[in-house]
């Protein structure tokens, strides 16, 4: 697959967001070092999975849902929303995960030594990012309290600093859903143009450094990451997917049904 021209890639609208459709990530690696287009479009890189998905068609986060649909680049992170994307009828050529992308995307920002600031989870990962790249800062988040902003705007600060006293031409921030989208948003109405590409990794950092394992191959192409995830950390996830991602089935069946009626979802 080639890159078309201004450093875009194709996308296809599912289940209301444009998701990248790229069946290569040397591809979406070679657009995201690449000169960026000049559009409307906010210069975030995320990875929604199902769970994010579900979330962001909840109302208590509308705002965040309209943000998020405003960035350039949507990359599809789960089988199961590939999945989804086949069953209504706007077929998805891979799974482009985040925890796969980010090796790649590190290892091209270290080699030609681009500016790169990281909003790691931990003290222990920001240490391993840095061993890996000469141009990488780091910021360490501290535990963000979900009803009250203040923390929020206090980090925001702090990574507006750091950006600019860096020069950082990206921003890569691991620190969960829906603590990362805040805080780019916040990051990105802070800096002036041109702005760095931010990107929202999640838990990425966390196996790219060694802190997590991923489940095995076949369980990964099954579709069945969460259930090894499950496995490892049962007490933190279970309410997560045994309860909350069951809304994923009847998002895609509402989708399938307007599909069904020649509206496009």
């Amino acid at each position: 697959m080639t890159i078309p021209a201004a450093a875009t890639l194709p996308t296809r609208h599912v289940l209301g967001f444009d998701l990248v459709d790229a069946d290569d990530l040397d591809v979406v690696v070679a657009a995201l070092t690449g000169t960026q287009p000049a559009d409307d479009r906010l210069p975030v890189v995320a990875t929604p999975n199902v769970d994010d998905l579900v979330k962001l068609h909840r109302g208590e986060y509308a705002d965040l849902a309209d943000w998020e649909r405003r960035a350039r680049y949507l990359l599809p992170d789960g089988q199961p929303v590939v999945w989804a994307s086949r069953l209504v009828g706007v077929p998805l050529s891979a799974r482009l995960a985040g925890a796969d992308l980010l090796p790649r995307w590190w290892t091209a920002l270290a080699a030609n030594a681009v500016p790169t600031l990281v909003v790691a989870p931990r003290r222990s990962v920001a240490d391993a990012l840095e061993q890996r790249h000469p141009r990488a800062v780091t910021v360490v988040a501290p535990r963000l309290d979900p009803t009250d902003p203040s923390g929020t705007d206090l980090l925001a600060a702090q990574v507006i600093d750091a950006a600019l006293a860096q020069g950082s031409h990206v921003i890569m921030i691991g620190i969960g859903f829906p603590h990362q989208q805040r805080l780019a948003a916040k990051v990105l109405e802070g800096l002036p143009e041109p702005r760095p590409l931010v990107a929202l990794l999640g838990g990425s950092f966390d196996v790219f450094t060694g802190e997590a394992t991923r489940a095995p191959r076949w369980m990964q192409r099954a579709g069945m990451e969460w259930a090894y995830r499950l496995w490892r950390e049962p007490r933190r996830l279970a309410r997560r997917y045994l309860l909350d991602d069951l809304a994923f089935v009847p998002l895609v069946w509402r989708a399938w049904r307007t599909r069904r009626r020649g509206v496009t979802p």
